[in-house]
């Protein structure tokens, strides 16, 4: 996926405005900057129920912010200091759900999380709560419905080309170290070695079967139906146990 398309959802995106010069690089970056912002609970002013906007909100934010029928809004906080405009997530209560410290946001949690960006286009996660699981650091994070369904508790994330597993608190399970991860059922993913070169192993990087296989595919009922380079396709087991089968089964 590419950075902005890792989620269907709208992206409320920041046009950057600021330059930076190369012969003078700086110390730190326009978003290190943004998360030294203390963070707000809710923001001042009212709900306008007639026209479904909040109204009044303190002047660094924007002064009428539009619902438009939906129960959460996007608000931008004025950059201090030449900085770029930063975006959150608000309620109809006024409830700060995303603090304005990023780039872009989803609108909406998938999940329990809101995927969040910053000014390099950096991926993280913000929970229920408000609170930063993950800081921006990943090219993609995969909230993948069908992941979803076999293992809630683990997200695929991306960077610099790699692929591995992280927990909903942002702890790294599955090195990324990997070309190509599936979370193909419980406790068993599968991994590309090489192009058309799949294997399986558990939560714990432990092989469970050998990387000899041409594609990846999800087990149903414990079992995967899986084919080697040769043409000979076998069931395999979820503890690695193969049988051949007939290709016309």
């Amino acid at each position: 996926m590419k950075p902005g398309d890792y989620i269907k959802q709208t992206i409320y995106a920041i046009v950057m405005t600021s330059t930076i010069s190369c012969s003078n690089p700086p110390t730190t970056t326009e978003s290190d900057q943004t998360r030294d912002i203390p963070p707000i609970k809710y923001l001042s002013g009212y709900y306008n129920p007639t026209d479904d906007t909040w109204e009044r909100a303190d002047t660094a934010y924007e002064q009428i912010i539009r619902f438009e029928g939906d129960s959460l809004a996007f608000f931008s906080k004025q950059g201090d200091n030449g900085l770029s405009n930063t975006i959150g997530v608000v309620d109809r209560s006024g409830r700060v759900c995303v603090q304005p410290i990023y780039f872009s946001s989803t609108l909406k949690p998938m999940y329990g999380f809101w995927q969040v960006q910053d000014s390099l286009q950096k991926v993280g996660l913000v929970d229920l709560k408000g609170d930063e699981i993950v800081a921006p650091q990943y090219d993609d994070i995969f909230l993948i419905s069908e992941y979803m369904k076999i293992d809630p508790n683990l997200i695929k994330v991306k960077k610099e080309g790699k692929e591995g597993f992280i927990n909903r608190e942002g702890t790294i399970l599955i090195p990324l170290t990997y070309e190509s991860l599936v979370l193909a059922g419980k406790n068993r993913i599968m991994f590309m070695q090489a192009p058309q070169q799949w294997g399986i192993m558990d939560y714990q990087s432990n092989v469970i079967a050998e990387a000899i296989f041409t594609h990846s595919t999800t087990f149903e009922n414990g079992t995967a139906r899986l084919q080697q380079a040769n043409g000979e396709t076998y069931l395999v087991e979820e503890d690695g146990r193969m049988e051949k089968v007939n290709n016309n089964y």
